[in-house]
């Protein structure tokens, strides 16, 4: 049977971080709003980086705007908030999982929690305010909170790509070993044989 006090005791370690994550990630949208709405773009680092207010009715780099309003309610706040609360409670049930694997979901939810919220109390919209753009091409208007996502992806491909790659070295050893054992009574078989002469 599952110990519910482990639970509770991951429950204390991960909610602190994802509150601190989802505060951020507010905190740097009511700073947009009150510095960029109604006002012109700020650029750094030569053009890189721009700052530019804009509400996403949509989900992250505006997917799905354009869909109906019903659906946009349904999949950005019902759904996803299930998805979320399903994830948390994976990840308190999990014993198994590595700390980058850990860290990814907890950006997750930081990332989505943060948009949840800020849907809620923002009439559907969610603020986006960083752009970034090198010559012709640029990305879509995003926030903090999805950038918590994208890094908790690049997570996931980094700690699939290690447990990959953790599997070959594990089955290469065991070729190994099994090799070694096989040469090993080979040279016993040989032994017994001179000794038998």
């Amino acid at each position: 049977m599952k110990n519910y006090s482990n639970i509770l005791k991951k429950l204390g370690f991960v909610l602190p971080i994802i509150i601190v994550l989802i505060i951020i990630d507010l905190v740097t949208k009511e700073i947009a709003q009150a510095n960029l709405q109604f006002k012109p773009s700020v650029t750094y680092l030569g053009g890189f980086i721009k700052l530019v207010y804009a509400e996403n009715t949509g989900g992250m780099l505006s997917f799905g705007s354009s869909i109906p309003e019903f659906f946009k309610v349904l999949i950005f706040q019902f759904f996803v908030f299930g998805l979320l609360l399903f994830l948390l409670g994976y990840i308190v049930y999990k014993d198994d999982l590595t700390k980058i694997q850990t860290s990814a979901f907890l950006l997750f939810l930081g990332g989505g929690f943060g948009n949840l919220i800020d849907r809620f109390f923002n009439d559907g919209k969610v603020i986006d305010f960083i752009l970034l753009q090198a010559g012709g091409i640029h990305t879509g208007i995003f926030n903090v909170a999805d950038m918590y996502v994208t890094t908790g992806v690049g997570l996931i491909l980094v700690a699939a790509i290690m447990e990959k790659y953790s599997e070959r070295k594990n089955v290469e050893m065991l070729k190994r070993k099994e090799a070694e054992k096989e040469e090993h009574g080979e040279i016993e078989n040989v032994e017994s044989k001179n000794g038998s002469l």
